[in-house]
């Protein structure tokens, strides 16, 4: 049989007398049987693993590897939820991703979904599902709690079963979409599975609600129900529909909403038309208004590093639901000039990114840097201090000064001849008390120092790349994994000026990973090595210097 996914039948008897030993009269009835009901729904026919693996592109050895080793494929970490709380999100890898969202679009897109479903469906949103429940009298909302996991590993199998395909296959298929026993939130099948299996759900609750001259609606795990006053009286009959279906309600999140005050669905205002309301619109509008204003840097108050993302972001959101109103602030922010901003917050961008991806590493044991004894004092730089001088400044610091001189390297913060104004060892040393002495090109760390966290004794391992050496990722990522096979070090540091690029920090991640029971890790990057400087710098004018090292003249230097 060929490797296209939906079969004719001619092709189905190629592929059953193919098989070897060949199989009984009533094992080929059995699969016929399925075949016919795939072929009914343009699903396609799947025998066994070797099979699915064939139609995939995936070895079935890497395919039995899913099944088997899940907690090795999936990173598991809490997100914090609007309401207070925290929602556990579990994440595939990329090799499973990409079978799941082969199931998605091969099985799942191909299934007829509820028309009553409003989430997770192309060409429908939070817009459409709101419009039905314009201008009515009560409008109730009812919140499914714990909607994905509590769809679980049995009843995903029940639902590929029910669709046609043979019990061998529907626990194949549920084992590769479910994880825990039930459906994880992280993976790109849960949303449509669950659509699909509360389409039993849909089509009760929608019937229940035709007869009585109600409206219904489901997006994800919100449902609403609108119409006139008679609505409060069924509120228990509902209940028992969802119920029976396998689902829980959130009692908490239960409300029903008369004219007389803001008729929210998801999210949006349905009193009279599909709106974000008249508060988010004041918002939306003196967002904008400042941005033009005063410039998008001191408008940005929270020091997003994704305020621009963000703004557009809101506005492309209300342009679906309201155009009138969102068009002419769209025009108007076109017409801003982001130059100033893009240059101010690029790198933060990049740190950002860095803290996201760590987020989804839960057991990797990272502390921040003035967590540490060393840098006990310091904060974050104010964003209104990184000037383009102090970012030019922070970019010209290299790991050791330019001419080198490996005998009296420990000697230098003792010395009051500055060798160089731009070494980074000398501005750390002023912290951890050594700038690690005399270096040949191959020592597995930088400096070494023992300090307090968290008031024990532990040894600092400082790995460091300025600017001009992070392309040499190699040689970091070696020294990174020396210092993981020593068992003296405690804390490994990596520093840098540079915040460093994503596949620098995913090798790093694995690294950490292996070796999160035996080490902490620290990362000094750009935002904390700037951090550094600036309360260095600052540490000098306190001192009365003369000259700060950024200015020529021979200076003595104390220790901070």
């Amino acid at each position: 049989m060929n490797c296209s996914a939906i079969c004719d039948e001619k092709q189905f008897e190629e592929f059953m007398d193919s098989l070897q030993p060949s199989i009984s009269k009533e094992e080929y009835d059995t699969q016929y049987e399925s075949f016919l009901m795939l072929s009914e729904k343009n699903l396609p026919y799947i025998y066994d693993l070797n099979h699915l693996s064939l139609l995939i592109g995936e070895s079935t050895k890497q395919l039995d590897f899913f099944v088997r080793n899940k907690r090795k494929i999936y990173v598991s970490y809490r997100m914090k939820k609007k309401r207070g709380g925290y929602r556990t999100i579990d994440v595939p890898s990329k090799k499973l991703k990409f079978v799941q969202r082969w199931i998605l679009q091969n099985i799942l897109y191909n299934i007829k979904v509820s028309k009553h479903s409003h989430g997770f469906i192309p060409g429908r949103s939070i817009a459409t599902n709101a419009k039905i429940h314009v201008g009515q009298e009560l409008v109730m909302g009812i919140d499914l709690k714990d909607f994905f996991p509590s769809i679980k590993f049995n009843r995903v199998r029940g639902f590929f079963k029910s669709v046609g395909y043979n019990n061998h296959i529907s626990t194949i298929l549920a084992d590769l979409c479910t994880f825990n026993w039930q459906l994880p939130q992280g993976a790109p099948t849960s949303p449509m599975i669950s659509n699909l299996i509360a389409s039993r759900l849909d089509r009760r609750l929608a019937g229940f609600c035709k007869k009585k001259e109600l409206l219904y609606s489901r997006y994800a795990d919100d449902i609403t129900i609108s119409g006139g006053k008679v609505l409060p009286r069924y509120k228990t009959l509902i209940f028992r529909i969802i119920t029976e279906e396998g689902f829980e309600i959130n009692c908490e999140k239960v409300r029903i909403q008369g004219r007389g005050s803001c008729q929210l669905v998801t999210g949006l205002v349905v009193n009279d038309k599909v709106s974000i309301g008249r508060r988010k619109k004041r918002i939306i509008k003196s967002l904008v208004h400042k941005i033009s204003e005063n410039g998008s840097i001191e408008a940005n108050e929270t020091e997003n590093p994704f305020f621009k993302e963000m703004v557009y972001g809101l506005l492309s959101f209300t342009n679906v639901v309201d155009p009138e109103f969102a068009q002419p602030l769209i025009e108007k922010l076109n017409l801003i000039d982001w130059k100033e901003f893009t240059e101010a917050y690029s790198q933060y961008q990049k740190s950002e990114i860095i803290e996201r991806s760590f987020k989804k590493c839960p057991t990797i044991r990272r502390i921040l840097f003035n967590d540490l004894e060393f840098f006990k004092g310091i904060k974050l730089i104010p964003q209104n201090e990184l000037t383009k001088e102090f970012l030019k400044e922070l970019s010209l610091l290299k790991e050791k000064c330019s001419e080198h001189k490996k005998e009296n390297c420990q000697d230098c913060l003792l010395t009051e001849e500055i060798s160089d104004k731009t070494c980074m060892k000398y501005i750390l040393g002023h912290y951890i008390g050594s700038t690690g002495g005399a270096h040949h090109g191959h020592e597995v760390y930088d400096i070494g120092e023992i300090t307090e966290y968290k008031s024990q004794e532990v040894f600092v391992a400082f790995l460091m790349k300025s600017k001009d050496d992070t392309n040499s990722k190699n040689s970091l990522f070696t020294q990174f994994f020396d210092c993981t096979e020593n068992g003296g070090i405690d804390i490994i540091s990596v520093v840098s000026t540079e915040d460093l690029d994503h596949k620098t920090i995913l090798r790093l991640q694995r690294v950490m990973k292996q070796f999160a029971k035996e080490h902490l890790y620290c990362l000094i990057l750009r935002k904390e090595m700037a951090s550094i400087l600036y309360s260095f710098k600052k540490e000098f004018s306190k001192n009365n210097r003369e000259k700060s090292l950024f200015h020529n003249g021979d200076q003595s230097s104390l220790l901070i």
